[in-house]
């Protein structure tokens, strides 16, 4: 259908934007769970990435009437990341290097300025202390806007992690924010299992 057909669009876009400039480097991966074994047959990764589903209507739903009840009616337009990819870089001395590479390639590639697209990199911020909160953990956050023929201009949320700083918040602190964004008790069922290696 035409969500495939977008995501297709959408994963072959980022591949070109990722290896244009600097080589076979980054690595398509379709299964997150499948990492491991994908990247054993490319020794010399410097980044993987992977396009997510689209986001369910349920959670749509949700965030809607939230953007709707804290900004303005129908809140449908502040919707950024139905369509979500993430980009892994691997970790190691040069790892400062490809993340600024990284950003710089999206940014020319998708066309990221005001008005078209932004940037909101939480390893400048993360951390810090505003209000009474903590910023989140290091990473960058890109909304852009995805142009594919025959349809009309989509936003799509690029989310960029440093390798061991992503292994350390999924195994560590993906299950309390889970906890936090949650309505209710009863749609945390099943977040437990979503991780068997989750340590509290």
């Amino acid at each position: 259908g035409v969500a495939s057909e977008v995501l297709n669009d959408f994963k072959e876009q980022l591949g070109k934007a990722l290896n244009g400039d600097c080589g076979d480097n980054a690595v398509c991966v379709d299964d997150k769970e499948n990492v491991q074994t994908v990247l054993k047959e490319h020794q010399n990764w410097q980044r993987w990435f992977t396009v997510a589903k689209v986001k369910g209507a349920v959670r749509m739903k949700a965030k809607t009437k939230k953007y709707s009840k804290d900004k303005s009616w129908p809140g449908s337009e502040y919707l950024g990341d139905c369509l979500r990819a993430m980009i892994v870089c691997r970790g190691g001395k040069e790892s400062g290097d490809t993340i600024y590479q990284t950003w710089v390639q999206l940014k020319k590639a998708f066309g990221i300025r005001e008005d078209n697209g932004r940037l909101k990199n939480n390893f400048a911020t993360a951390g810090i202390l505003k209000g009474d909160k903590y910023q989140k953990p290091p990473d960058m956050l890109m909304n852009v806007i995805l142009n594919v023929e025959g349809c009309m201009p989509m936003p799509a949320e690029i989310q960029v992690h440093h390798e061991e700083i992503l292994e350390l918040k999924e195994s560590r602190t993906h299950l309390l924010y889970e906890i936090y964004r949650a309505e209710s008790i009863n749609s945390l069922q099943g977040s437990g299992q979503a991780n068997n290696d989750t340590k509290i």
